[in-house]
């Protein structure tokens, strides 16, 4: 049904019941679903039958996308095998590997930017790969959790530019489909590549990002409540000395995927270990064991609590680098050259932590899965070798999303065999932490589902069209990039979903190009219409990468919107004033330039430190 004239504003409605619910409950799943049902009900015209009725074929329709149950799975697959990754201590393996390297706040923040940069195939793989690699380190430095989630969240956007990805082939497609009504000619491979120099959200957001991690200053620290200056002592970020090497800590909390249950079921982010700390005057990164005196964490208190899922070590058993008597002792010993010992108190025989135990389940995870995708590409190609190679043919029907499944399923597979093999973990507590891991992701699975229904009730209420008809019908060429933006902005917010305002917006847009400015305008509008949904993604707690971001680095959706929201919100005047120029006949150079100049002179005005003060409770409401 199309309900541009028989809606009109009251098309908003689920946009707006979830917005209102999600920042007031911080209960995203039951913002959309609530979003869903008053949908229902505005399109059955209050009736109580007819909206009941059909709240529950929204909902039947969310649950019975098999893609989106495929990417579920996915997802909890994959909290699965964060958390036993997590309990086996190889994250804090990789961050003691690491720490000479990323002596300092800023190495790390560059780190976890390069590292999402690197991860270009998939931006669900990239978020939650970045996460599970970077948050330790973050602490470590005592980084904010949130601003790590902008730059990996951010960067991940890279995604909608290179040919390799799985929005590639999508974009190519919709691309075509919107051209060919209107009789152009131009093939897909070459409307993608004509449309990418115009995705100024992309490339203003990465310029942005990295501008941030350099600094160590984001404007989205104005909400982030434990941010301060007091861990940004000048020479730590000037480090030139090696960090002290880390060890597993004793406060498993905020590195394990499963605390990521009581985060949903809070509506606050995981605190900074307060036993992590950055020396006065010096550059080094010292861990220190808690003092007999601190009361222990819930969990630690049942003894059940060690970041490896093992039994806590008898007191002053381990040691982290420090001298005698703190507790400590090297981590040179043990099977594994520079691994770290987990022993488990009397009577355990625990294995010693390496790199491999993350490398090969999380590095397993991005060869298999780019393995993958090139070798359907490559069997695409051949396939399509004699009627002629194009993005549509290469990459349009890439399984993409079973790709990722089997991916998860060899590195899990891979990760449980190694942590078994090499004494890491008992088969209980294997089975503990899958469990734990996978319940932790159901809120974020959920979100993915229920985001289907809410983008099938925007239409039926008409919402794009609807926004789309406010343009007007006479725009200059100049503007016409600039509305679509704005209105793919307000789609994706609206729906909760970037591919869903593309879908809608691209063909309108194609026709008012065609309209005004003709054929030469198309890349300039495919352009804005993507990059209108990219920032509408990065705005809301409801859309997938938002919630999949979060979840990644152990905050709620709601902060983590509420805070990258502040981040990306100069991005859209200066995307804005890009496009404009770029409509007006200005070169490339100028056109990004300017906005790049506005950008860095917002970023350096409205910026503050980025880093967690030490001793702050990092909690947040």
């Amino acid at each position: 049904m199309s309900g541009a004239g028989l809606f009109g504003g009251w098309s908003l409605v689920p946009a707006l019941v979830t917005i209102v619910v999600a920042v007031a409950t911080h209960r995203v799943a039951l913002a959309l679903f609530l979003g869903i049902v008053a949908g229902a009900f505005t399109v059955a015209g209050g009736v109580f039958w007819a909206g009941g009725s059909r709240s529950l074929g929204y909902l039947v329709l969310s649950f019975a996308d098999r893609e989106r149950l495929e990417i579920a799975l996915f997802i909890l697959l994959v909290g699965g095998l964060l958390e036993v990754v997590a309990r086996s201590g190889a994250y804090e393996r990789f961050a003691a590997a690491i720490a000479g390297w990323l002596d300092s706040p800023r190495r790390a923040r560059v780190a976890t930017f390069l590292l999402s940069l690197c991860v270009f195939f998939d931006d669900y793989a990239n978020v939650l790969v970045c996460g599970a690699s970077m948050r330790t380190m973050g602490r470590a430095h005592r980084l904010s959790p949130a601003l790590l989630a902008y730059l990996t969240d951010q960067t991940a956007t890279i995604v909608s530019v290179v040919l390799l990805s799985t929005w590639a082939g999508f974009e190519a497609s919709l691309l075509a489909g919107a051209a060919e009504p209107l009789g152009v000619k131009a093939g897909s491979s070459a409307l993608f590549l004509a449309a990418v120099p115009y995705h100024v959200m992309t490339f203003l957001g990465l310029l942005l990002a990295g501008v941030t991690a350099w600094t160590g200053r984001w404007i989205g620290a104005r909400l982030d409540d434990g941010v301060g200056a007091a861990a940004r002592a000048g020479p730590s970020e000037r480090s030139a000395g090696p960090a002290t090497p880390v060890g597993p800590p004793t406060n498993p909390a905020p590195a394990s995927v499963g605390a990521l249950a009581e985060v949903m079921a809070s509506g606050k982010p995981t605190a900074a270990p307060d036993d992590v700390r950055v020396s006065p005057g010096s550059d080094r990164v010292v861990r220190n064991l808690k003092s007999a005196g601190v009361t222990a964490s819930p969990e630690e208190q049942r003894g059940t609590a060690h970041l490896s899922g093992t039994d806590r070590p008898e007191e002053g058993s381990s040691s982290r680098g420090g001298g005698p008597g703190e507790g400590s002792s090297s981590r040179g010993g043990g099977p594994e050259e520079g691994s770290v010992s987990l022993g488990g108190g009397p009577g355990s025989a625990r294995g010693a932590v390496g790199l491999r135990h993350m490398l090969v389940p999380l590095g397993g995870l991005v060869v298999v899965a780019v393995a993958g995708l090139v070798g359907f590409a490559v069997r695409n190609a051949v396939a399509s070798w004699d009627t002629g190679l194009t993005i549509v043919s290469v990459c349009s029907d890439l399984p993409t999303v079973r790709i990722l499944l089997a991916a998860v399923v060899i590195a899990l597979a891979a990760g449980l065999w190694l942590v078994r093999r090499d004494g890491l973990l008992t088969w209980r507590e294997i089975g503990a932490g899958l469990g734990k891991g996978v319940w932790a992701m159901v809120a974020t699975s959920l979100v993915i589902l229920l985001a289907k229904g809410l983008a099938a009730v925007s239409t039926d209420l008409g919402t794009g069209p609807w926004l789309t008809s406010l343009l007007g019908e006479r725009l200059s060429p100049p503007a016409i990039p600039v509305a679509t933006l704005l209105v793919s902005f307000a789609i994706t917010v609206a729906t909760g979903f970037s591919w869903s305002s593309m879908a809608i917006v691209m063909p309108i847009g194609f026709q008012m190009a065609m309209a005004t400015g003709g054929e030469a305008l198309l890349p300039l509008v495919a352009g804005a219409v993507i990059s209108g949904s990219i920032a509408g993604g990065l705005m809301i707690p409801y859309s997938d990468t938002t919630v999949i971001t979060a979840a990644g680095f152990g905050i709620h959706p709601v902060y983590h919107a509420k805070t990258q929201g502040l981040q990306i919100l100069p991005l859209v005047p200066a995307a804005v004033l890009a496009l404009w120029m770029l409509g007006a006949g200005w070169s490339f150079t100028v056109a990004y330039a300017l906005p790049a100049a506005l950008l860095i002179g917002i970023h350096t005005l409205l910026a503050r430190p980025g880093d967690l003060p030490r001793g702050e409770d990092a909690s947040r409401s």
